[in-house]
């Protein structure tokens, strides 16, 4: 349910403490979401599970189209919508521009130990093939 605006002003105007310097006019915004899904290992169903990767797949693959290389496909980081029929890949905390010539901060070897790629367990630098191995391995 949402909440109806409130009837403060958003917007305000201040004295600075410094004489000269020009009066500031500030904003504060606040966005209030719910979770978009659930967890895709809280699937109610084999279907929904497949469902699930298959489109975090898809996901992926768009995000790769843009040149953005996840780096963390885990099963925490795959939800489904709602009612099941969809589902998405989240947190791109660790994901990296493909071809960027910067470091992106994050270690090396980055995602879940037990899905994680043999080839980046073993140091190779991390390509979008090892997180489509991350992804099988989440099926055992």
């Amino acid at each position: 349910m949402a909440l109806p605006p409130s009837s403060k002003r958003s917007c305000s105007s201040f004295e600075s403490r410094s004489p000269g310097s020009p009066t500031l006019n500030r904003a504060h915004r606040r966005i209030i979401t719910r979770d978009p899904g659930k967890p895709v290992y809280k699937a109610s169903s084999p279907i929904a599970l497949i469902t699930g990767l298959i489109r975090a797949i898809k996901g992926h693959e768009s995000s790769l189209d843009a040149s953005i290389l996840h780096r963390d496909v885990s099963i925490g980081n795959i939800m489904l919508t709602e009612n099941e029929d969809n589902g998405f890949l989240i947190d791109y905390d660790l994901a990296i521009k493909v071809n960027s010539n910067r470091a992106s901060g994050a270690p090396s070897k980055t995602s879940t130990k037990v899905i994680m790629a043999i080839g980046a367990l073993h140091g190779e630098p991390h390509s979008f093939m090892h997180d489509l191995e991350s992804f099988f391995w989440m099926l055992f």
